[in-house]
């Protein structure tokens, strides 16, 4: 399968065993933005949370963190850490 393939198929995994949270790392990386944008508004639609972990503004596959709730921002410095909701 090809890489966007992947990614789906691991959406469809999510969202049949229906956990409370889905742990992800940058899962919109091989997907379009409408498609996504679907995928995260199915798993809000059956009560999954996603938490997803990336180097936002990093590179230009990353997502925008104004596609979340809240956003936890992580310093590289002595721990420093921001907290933004939505």
């Amino acid at each position: 399968l090809s890489a966007p393939e992947q990614r789906l198929v691991s959406f469809a995994r999510i969202l049949l065993a229906k956990p409370r949270f889905a742990l992800m790392a940058n899962p919109g990386r091989d997907v379009e933005p409408a498609i996504r944008q679907r995928l995260f508004q199915l798993l809000e639609e059956n009560g999954i949370t996603p938490i997803t972990f990336g180097l936002a503004g990093k590179r230009d596959i990353d997502e925008h963190p104004s596609s979340y709730g809240a956003v936890l921002s992580l310093g590289e410095d002595q721990g420093r850490w921001r907290w933004k909701k939505k």
